[in-house]
Parts: C-alpha cells; structure tokens; sequence
C-alpha cells in the first residue's frame, strides 16, 4: 500500500522505490521541452531527505515531470539479479502507467536519467537488462529521436575487490559483520572468476558496466541521447579514472559523451561544492538534448 512522505512531496509506491508527481509550477522551459519522466538513482545508503534536494531542484527546473525515485542500500551492491530485478519491477510498472511503454512514436516519452555512484550504477544496468525485452516490442526511437539524456555522478567505477572493501568500510561499522561480508563477496566472486574462466561468463561488474554503455541504455535512448559524466579526482570511494574509462569506451563505441570534472569535490558533493556549475552544466545537457532531437543544436558541452 502506498503511503505519502509528506515532508518530501515523494510517494512509496515500493520498498525504495518512489514517485513524485507534476507540480505544473512555473518554469524557464516550455512544457513539451521538459522531460517527460526523470528517474533518479540514489546512491547507496543515502536518506531521501538528501536525495530530496535533487528531486526539489528538478522541480524548480522541469515542473512538469514525473519523477521517480529509486533507493538502494550498500547491500543492493551484493545481491543477485534476480533480487534487484524484483526491487524494479514498480519502477517498471510506474513506466507503464505514465504512458512511456505504449511504443507511441508519435510522441514518444522524454527521459531523464541521473545516477549517483555505483549504488545506482548496478540499480540502472539492472532495469536496462529488465527493459531490454520491452525495447524490442516498442522498437527503435534512432529516427524518432526523443529528447532522453543520462547523468553519471559519481560513477561508474571499476568494481573488484578493493572498490568492495571501501564501500562495506563506509556502511559496516561492526568489524565482525564487516569480515563476514568481505568473505561472502570473496566466495561469490571466486564464483563469478570460475564461471567467467570456465563458460566466458561475464561477471556482473563486467556485464553492469557493458550495460550502462549500450546506445539504447533504456528503450527511447540511442547513440545520439547526450551523457555527462561528473566526477573529481578527490573522489576517495569511485577512483577517477575509472569513470574516464567508461566514458571512454563510450566515446569509441560511438555514444555522445561529455565530462564535467571537479578538482576537490568528494563523492557525490558535486552539486555542494559548486551548484551552479553542477545545474548549470545538467541544464545544458537537456538543452543539447531536446535541440539534438530536433536537428538544430550543435554539440557545445
């Protein structure tokens, strides 16, 4: 049953999963120039109190979209697909509601996609794999060309066993608890080498990051769908540079790639450290995107 946060305009509609409906306010951006729907992925063990502050701008931005919310816990990072699918199914549902899965090309949705860290990351590459199936009924929007855009803060990084540590270090305070995961991820990820050396099975850091690099990441996008990367090499949970390879595999695959670096800023403080550089720069992005739709915006990020 869902229930309201009224404190933060959002409504559950699932364990983690959250909506927050068009407010109509007033904004610099005509309505059919703003996203129809921008999905936000939170990072891993973040409040929604501090996710709140980005649906809030978004609201002051884009008035007339339907957000959605997605949260997750550092253990999201850990569990099998087949758990995660389960925790994105309302999002999915939520797609269909709002009229973004009945494969009108006519007037085709507009999205929004930010993401923060790796939380969010495997939380997207997941939906994508979901929606994959979804994509082939509705088929290809390359030469509708929607208006859709996507948003890497923070991410993605390389995974492995060191990224692993880092992550359960900052949500497990309780060393007992702490050794006792780092020896489950060790189990599951001599699973996932064997498998991997054995059948050339991808792992799932591998199949993630492979995901969040395809053109059509989600149903509406193709190579032409512009996507920023925000990062800093203060960054001490999501090194920079893998997040300059992903960007750069990207790059060769033939995606439209942009990158916004900070020097100082720490994980996920982008927005803090510089506001206005941080909404300025995911302003330009929609902008590059609605105008790229219609062929007239030439690349200025």
């Amino acid at each position: 049953m869902a229930s309201e946060n009224t404190q933060n305009g959002l409504t559950a509609v699932a364990n983690g999963v959250y909506v927050k409906r068009p407010i109509h306010g007033d904004s610099n951006v005509p309505a059919l120039e703003q996203p129809t729907v921008i999905i936000i992925f939170g990072w891993a063990d973040a409040s929604l109190r501090h996710i709140a502050k980005y649906t809030r701008k978004y609201d002051e931005l884009y008035a007339s979209a339907t957000q959605i919310v997605v949260t997750c816990q550092s253990s999201t990072l850990f569990m099998p697909q087949i758990m995660l699918r389960r925790g994105l199914e309302p999002v999915v549902e939520i797609l269909q509601a709002v009229g973004c899965l009945d494969g009108q090309k006519d007037h085709p949705p507009r999205i929004l996609a930010h993401i923060f860290s790796d939380g969010g990351s495997s939380q997207m590459a997941v939906l994508s794999n979901m929606l994959q199936d979804q994509a082939k009924a509705l088929g290809s929007f390359e030469h509708s060309s929607p208006p859709c855009a996507v948003i890497f803060d923070s991410c993605p990084s390389n995974g492995g066993m060191a990224q692993a540590q880092k992550v359960l270090s900052m949500s497990i305070r309780n060393p007992v608890l702490y050794h006792l995961a780092i020896a489950v991820y060790s189990v599951q990820n001599l699973v996932d080498g064997t498998l991997k050396a054995v059948f050339g099975v991808q792992t799932f850091p591998e199949a993630a990051l492979d995901a969040l690099n395809r053109p059509s990441i989600l149903p509406w996008f193709s190579k032409a769908s512009p996507r920023l990367y925000i990062y800093s090499k203060a960054d001490r949970l999501v090194h920079y540079a893998g997040v300059e390879m992903h960007a750069g595999t990207g790059r060769k695959l033939g995606l439209d790639v942009r990158m916004v670096h900070f020097e100082d800023s720490p994980h996920i403080r982008h927005a803090v450290t510089d506001s206005a550089r941080y909404w300025g720069a995911v302003r330009k992005l929609w902008e590059e995107a609605t105008y790229r739709s219609q062929d007239r915006w030439p690349s200025r990020l």
